[in-house]
């Protein structure tokens, strides 16, 4: 739905705006709004980014869906937009692996590089 990379989705070296993402996965957008969902994982781009929790196209910390791309398991690495957009909270053009948990109604994500080195670590607490 939402990706920094420089060429998947518009050409931003040449002027074509990118940051959009698959125009196509984005009409899930509302329905991860109605249903307030937490966290979308997905791939195809070849780098690690995480955004900040979106929602209405705005960064929201209370109510927004946090959307995070794991592309770094193998493949010609991309490279990011050369302006930083809106909605990215983490990102890194490397090889990686992620290690999640939940437990208790706490998940946790933590991403390693291929070294084993901790890059990004984050929660989501629905304990009441």
């Amino acid at each position: 739905m939402y990706t920094s990379d420089d060429d998947d989705y518009g050409n931003t070296w040449k002027g074509v705006k990118s940051g959009e993402g698959d125009k196509n996965a984005r009409t899930l957008v509302a329905l991860y709004e109605k249903h307030r969902v937490d966290m979308v994982f997905t791939g195809h781009v070849h780098f690690y980014e995480r955004s900040w929790p979106i929602r209405a196209g705005k960064v929201d910390r209370e109510k927004g869906t946090i959307y995070l791309i794991s592309g770094g398991g193998g493949g010609r690495l991309e490279n990011f937009a050369p302006v930083p957009t809106f909605f990215k909270a983490q990102c890194r053009s490397d090889y990686h692996f992620c290690y999640a948990t939940v437990h208790g109604g706490k998940f946790s994500l933590r991403a390693f590089d291929q070294q084993g080195m901790l890059f990004d670590t984050f929660d989501v607490d629905k304990r009441e």
